[in-house]
């Protein structure tokens, strides 16, 4: 992996590349505004400034984005004029969360671009975007349903986007590798994500005997105050069972399911000739499915990151080959002592924290990741 970084319009980019004989084929990009204290339309202005001049820089190579995420600090009052700006540009996957940044400003930016693709033209009330190389990859980005509780708003976006990847002769259980559930008021309606979660995986042959999907459930608002959870998700078509691995590093950390809930703690993508790892949110948990040192949030954060190295281990990768980290914080005065951890470690990749309370109200921080080898 190669990793560097660059400033623009007050904007820090930085930047993983990945190369396969001698050709990027793979990039991912955070944002981070600088001049914290403008305007929103200010920070949105040179966020995107940034942006355009990243690609220009791109421009000798192929690659395309495929999906972006933005990190919002107030969306009800900011989506508007993302959108507005959003029109200019080529159709991508666009994510947009309520998760404000913690460096203060008021937006942040992951961008995931690809080199050599197609892209597809996708069937309508179906997958978001849709890109073609060795394989199919389709993306799915902020869906809700607003009628009913978080346990019924689960249950019917799951049965949508089953019913979506049929129309490509894919399904939930064979071909999507990744989803997000992003929770309003998360102490309150986590627990209607994981009943409806589990009512469409029991459908679908997703159980403990089978497996289930890499994921992350974790605090984020859409502006539809009757959502209580917007859904992203991931899936590959082209991709033969033998080719995706589940991790689970035993010693550190227990199936999900010992604990009522139905995801996997990681997933190894072989794709020949590289590999792709997809952490699910992971936080101070033990192999019996305990939160480890409550209250203490440095001890926390280094469990935390000892669970994913040891995930990465198990994939025959490690943090030198991670592309792009998220980080969560429940508590946003812990900031500052984990944002020292995270940028003591790891200097080089492309992360973000940011404000969103975790699953369990005594774990504090979580992270997510995506490597490459």
């Amino acid at each position: 992996m190669e990793y560097n970084s660059l400033f623009y319009d007050d904007v820090k980019i930085e930047i993983s590349r990945f190369y396969e004989k001698g050709e990027i084929i793979e990039c991912h990009a955070m944002f981070h505004v600088q001049s914290i204290g403008e305007s929103y339309i200010k920070q949105l202005n040179k966020l995107h400034s940034a942006f355009d001049k990243f690609l220009e820089l791109e421009s000798a190579t192929t690659l395309t984005p495929v999906f972006k995420r933005y990190f919002l600090s107030d969306i009800y009052n900011q989506i508007d004029f993302l959108k507005n700006k959003l029109n200019s540009y080529p159709k991508s996957a666009v994510s947009i969360i309520e998760q404000p940044p913690l460096d203060g400003s008021k937006i942040a930016l992951w961008v995931w671009l690809k080199s050599d693709i197609e892209i597809l033209e996708m069937p309508d009330e179906s997958i978001s975007f849709g890109v073609k190389d060795d394989y199919y990859h389709y993306f799915t980005v902020e869906v809700v349903e607003c009628e009913g509780n978080s346990e019924e708003q689960t249950y019917k976006i799951l049965d949508k986007y089953e019913e979506d990847l049929q129309q490509l002769k894919c399904s939930i259980e064979h071909n999507c590798i990744r989803t997000g559930f992003f929770v309003s008021d998360i102490d309150t309606n986590y627990h209607g994500v994981v009943i409806g979660r589990k009512r469409k995986f029991n459908e679908i042959n997703l159980t403990e005997k089978t497996h289930y999907i890499a994921s992350t459930g974790i605090s984020g608002r859409h502006k539809n105050p009757k959502s209580s959870v917007l859904f992203d998700a991931y899936a590959i078509d082209g991709i033969k069972t033998e080719q995706i691995t589940y991790l689970y590093a035993r010693d550190y950390l227990n199936p999900t399911y010992e604990y009522g809930v139905t995801f996997e703690r990681g997933v190894n993508i072989d794709f020949g000739s590289r590999n792709q790892v997809f952490i699910s949110g992971t936080a101070s948990i033990d192999n019996k499915g305990r939160v480890m040192y409550e209250g203490d949030i440095v001890k926390q954060t280094e469990r935390m990151l000892i669970n994913v190295s040891k995930l990465l281990e198990e994939a025959d990768t490690g943090f030198e080959n991670v592309s792009q980290l998220i980080v969560y914080l429940r508590d946003i005065s812990d900031y500052n002592v984990v944002n020292s951890i995270i940028e003591n470690q790891f200097p080089d990749i492309p992360k973000v924290i940011v404000h969103a309370a975790v699953c369990r109200p005594t774990w504090l921080v979580e992270i997510e990741c995506i490597a490459m080898k």
